[in-house]
């Protein structure tokens, strides 16, 4: 979202599509795409996580570690970081 809460649309829109379905929201943990300039972080789409790092030409990434909750029998995003290469 941009400052007056105006909804950012890029990206496929197919791609939403499938993940707004009910039975990719179990089974996806984390999409993780660079491409939108304009709002780097991480949101919910949905019940899933969406990262975006920023463009890699701009030297941007990001880190996830993922642990595995064994009561539940199910992976999570236990931290995310995200960085920019210096120079």
């Amino acid at each position: 979202m941009l400052g007056g809460g105006v909804p950012i649309y890029s990206g496929s829109k197919r791609l939403n599509q499938v993940l707004l379905e009910s039975r990719w929201q179990q089974q996806v943990l984390l999409n993780v795409h660079g491409h939108t300039h304009t709002s780097p972080g991480m949101h919910r789409f949905a019940e899933i996580d969406v990262a975006n790092p920023g463009p890699l030409r701009e030297r941007k990434f990001a880190i996830f570690t993922f642990k595995y909750h064994e009561p539940l029998k199910q992976w999570y995003i236990a931290a995310s970081e995200f960085h920019r290469l210096e120079r």
